[in-house]
């Protein structure tokens, strides 16, 4: 017999980490985040909103870029900031624990 557990949905909070863990693994353009942090291009919009607003991350229009690195099909990239590598380093040490206590139970 199998038993199939429903999967509960991300709350808020878990879809602002994983867009920020798709642009510190090296993504930069939305729909490359997009894609990397599983969502649909709405609320990937609503992310990157809070977290530009709340200093997370900052907008790069690609006019801004050197030449030869320009990609004219995305009009901006991502970037990390020093507020958001921090954020990353609280949430990976803290859920280490909770990680050990669930794989013991």
């Amino acid at each position: 017999m199998t038993i199939s557990r429903k999967r509960s949905r991300r709350s808020k909070m878990e879809m602002n980490l994983d867009i920020l863990r798709a642009i510190q693994m090296g993504e930069k353009k939305p729909t490359r985040i997009m894609g990397r942090s599983n969502m649909t291009w709405s609320k990937l919009q609503r992310g990157l909103e809070f977290l530009l607003d709340s200093g997370y991350i900052i907008e790069i229009p690609v006019e801004d870029l050197p030449r030869k690195r320009v990609d004219k099909r995305s009009k901006q990239i991502y970037q990390l900031t020093e507020k958001g590598e921090s954020i990353l380093r609280y949430f990976r040490n803290e859920l280490k624990p909770v990680k050990n206590l669930i794989t013991t139970i």
